[in-house]
């Protein structure tokens, strides 16, 4: 008998499994502060994450490198959008639609899956 967790995707493939023993399932994890300019909008510095492409549309391995970003660690702020942008080994967080010049911390975890 297997322990664990499996989340398969709407074809049926599996997208993240710890029934068996996968080598690196987490990758990056952390926080990272950004400052938001005078329209309420703010970008992270690049964060490096080995393995993850960027373009073409879509890149070619976004069904095994993923990021989730977390916690309520923004108490206080309010954002419209919050998203991240693929690098070639590398991904930077972004915000928009906050408080102009507000300091916000965001927590996250990149998978290889």
């Amino acid at each position: 008998m297997a322990y664990g967790l499996q989340v398969f995707n709407s074809s049926g493939q599996s997208i993240l499994d710890t029934t068996s023993d996968k080598q690196g399932i987490g990758q990056v994890s952390g926080s990272v502060s950004i400052t938001t300019n005078s329209s309420g909008v703010g970008n992270s510095s690049s964060i490096s994450f080995p393995g993850m492409t960027s373009g073409p549309t879509p890149p070619a391995n976004t069904d095994t490198y993923d990021v989730f970003l977390y916690g309520d660690n923004h108490t206080g702020e309010n954002f419209s959008d919050i998203g991240i942008t693929r690098g070639t080994n590398s991904f930077t967080i972004n915000i928009s639609g906050s408080t102009p010049s507000s300091n916000i911390t965001v927590k996250y975890v990149g998978l290889e899956v």
